[in-house]
């Protein structure tokens, strides 16, 4: 059973309250509007993909919880879904012309291979927008003070998945776990699967900037 399962309806319900999350606005802005066909990997619920389809591109999803997949299909809100391994996607090589990913990248098995199966049904030319947490300053390892200050513990380097931690909290880590992955971890995979990253940016908090995103495309 796929670790979202057991929290489905609560996850969709959360992720479905009020407006667009600073991620949400963050990747979005990255993709910009298309016409083309985007896949939305590790879509969940679906609840994201009113703000992708409202840019034009006509989106489709993957995930591996077969409930929250239930939600979606339930919801109407992506053109068609499909249960998967981000790593062995059941999609034809270079028949996409865009692939989204939104807070994925502490949930996946093996990021290096997601991204790789994200180069392979890339078509030339095609784009890349993932956005998440900040490998430097959100993890298991980094503790949220009562007065909004953040301290850094150890555990910066530790990928195993953690279900408990200073920076995990009572919210969904805690239910569905979280596998940190440092900086170079996470951005490395995308330059060694052939991906050209164009653009990389960080949420404007005035203190430590608590997102990270950036665009990379599949040379032509």
């Amino acid at each position: 059973m796929a670790r979202y399962d057991a929290v489905a309806e609560w996850f969709d319900t959360v992720m479905s309250g009020g407006g667009p999350t600073p991620d949400q606005t963050m990747f979005w802005d990255l993709l910009g509007p298309g016409t083309g066909r985007c896949l939305d990997l590790g879509c969940g619920t679906g609840a994201r993909a009113p703000g992708i389809q409202n840019l034009g591109w006509h989106t489709v999803g993957i995930d591996l919880s077969r409930e929250e997949l239930r939600i979606s299909r339930a919801s109407r809100r992506l053109g068609a879904v499909a249960c998967a391994d981000a790593a062995h996607l059941p999609v034809v090589s270079e028949s996409l012309d865009a692939v989204v990913s939104l807070a994925t990248h502490t949930d996946f098995d093996d990021w290096a291979s997601a991204v790789r199966e994200v180069q392979r049904v890339l078509r030339p030319g095609g784009t890349f927008v993932y956005a998440g947490v900040h490998p430097c300053f959100i993890g298991p390892f980094s503790e949220l003070r009562d007065d909004g200050t953040r301290v850094l513990h150890e555990g910066y380097r530790d990928t195993q998945l953690r279900f408990t931690g200073p920076g995990v909290g009572d919210g969904i880590r805690s239910r569905v776990g979280v596998r940190h992955l440092p900086l170079p971890d996470l951005l490395n995979p995308v330059l060694t699967a052939g991906l050209r990253i164009n653009k990389v940016v960080e949420s404007p908090e005035r203190t430590l900037p608590l997102l990270l995103a950036f665009r990379a495309e599949r040379p032509a």
